[in-house]
């Protein structure tokens, strides 16, 4: 008679291994996923927020709001802020001179459809919709 060695594991325990692995990975995931858009959001509404402080600088400056590769051009803004629209951090920024240059529109357009578009004007207020 030949007796079979209990060396390795059984299909149960395998199995068993396999289920825990996979409860794990779908409770992280959406976590990881939700905190990858949350930084994301957060960085553009620093950039939203960087625009807007530059465009006052110019406007303090000059006496009328400008576009993005201008406040690149006088050093208001850094290199990484010389094209309109910009691609940044999952979201595409643009800028809009409005009123002859009294006015200007930010608006930060998210790839991801779950997270929020962010406009900001002279006014200062990031609203988020």
């Amino acid at each position: 008679m030949q007796r079979f060695s209990n060396k390795g594991f059984s299909l149960v325990e395998l199995m068993l291994v396999v289920a825990i692995i996979s409860i794990v990975i779908a409770i992280a995931v959406p976590t990881i996923v939700s905190a990858r858009i949350e930084a994301q959001v957060q960085a553009t509404h620093a950039t939203v927020r960087t625009i807007y402080t530059a465009e006052m600088i110019y406007y303090i400056r000059t006496g009328s709001f400008t576009t993005i590769p201008t406040l690149g051009a006088q050093k208001i803004l850094d290199n990484r802020f010389n094209d309109d629209p910009m691609e940044m951090s999952g979201y595409s920024i643009s800028l809009i001179v409005t009123d002859g240059g009294l006015g200007f529109l930010c608006t930060a357009m998210p790839y991801n459809l779950r997270a929020p578009i962010m406009v900001v004007d002279e006014d200062g207020f990031i609203e988020m919709h």
